[in-house]
C-alpha cells in the first residue's frame, strides 16, 4: 500500500506535467484542477481518494470470489 506522503507527491507531479506541457496556466489556481466542469473546473480527481476507491473495489472483488487460492 501506498503512503500519504508518496500520494500527495505523485499528485503533485500530475498538476505539474500540464503546466510543463503548455495545458495549464503556471499561475493558475490548482484547486480548480479538483472542482467539476459545471462550477469552472477540470474535473480531476485526486489521487488519493482514487486509490482508495480503486482498493474498496478490490476488497469486494476479492471478497466475492469463492476460489480458495484467493
Amino acid at each position: 500500500m501506498l503512503r500519504q506522503e508518496e500520494l500527495q507527491k505523485l499528485d503533485r507531479k500530475m498538476t505539474k506535467l500540464p503546466t510543463i506541457y503548455g495545458y495549464h496556466y503556471p499561475k493558475a489556481d490548482i484547486d480548480r484542477w479538483y472542482v467539476t466542469r459545471k462550477e469552472g473546473g477540470r474535473d480531476m480527481m485526486q489521487l488519493k481518494e482514487v486509490y482508495a476507491v480503486e482498493i474498496v473495489k478490490l476488497v469486494e472483488y476479492v471478497g466475492r470470489k469463492e476460489d480458495p487460492l484467493i
